[in-house]
């Protein structure tokens, strides 16, 4: 693929393999736990992305199970909820993080088919594990 003269489904697909390249680099020089891709949008003109990081280190690790343990009793939802498998559609998802901040959609799981992160609502989630 040589110059972009529009953006589909296709070129993104492209780019973000690329992209995905770049920010694993990244992450590898700065020593971060995580560096991604969390959601692309676009439309034939341009694209905008959101990416997430987070530090290495045991007080990060410590801190997202405390709240996502936190959370999940607060809901009723199962204490090890992260990495946690269900299925919802016809998809099968894992849990990976909470996002308490986000009280319409805070349960971030990734699709086990396509690779993209969805946001789930607690009573979408709250039925499949108990």
């Amino acid at each position: 693929m040589n110059k972009i003269t529009r953006f589909d489904r296709q070129v993104l697909a492209v780019l973000k393999v690329d992209i995905k390249a770049a920010l694993e680099s990244i992450r590898e020089k700065f020593e971060l736990k995580e560096l991604d891709i969390e959601s692309i949008t676009f439309n034939e003109l341009s694209f905008t992305m959101k990416c997430t990081g987070k530090i290495t280190g045991d007080e990060t690790e410590n801190w997202d199970q405390y709240e996502a343990k936190f959370f999940a009793q607060y809901h009723g939802l199962p204490e090890d909820i992260l990495n946690r498998e269900f299925t919802s559609g016809n998809k099968s998802f894992r849990i990976l993080r909470i996002e308490p901040r986000n009280p319409k959609y805070p349960i971030i799981a990734i699709c086990k088919q396509d690779e993209k992160l969805y946001k789930f609502a607690v009573e979408v989630v709250k039925p499949l594990f108990c």
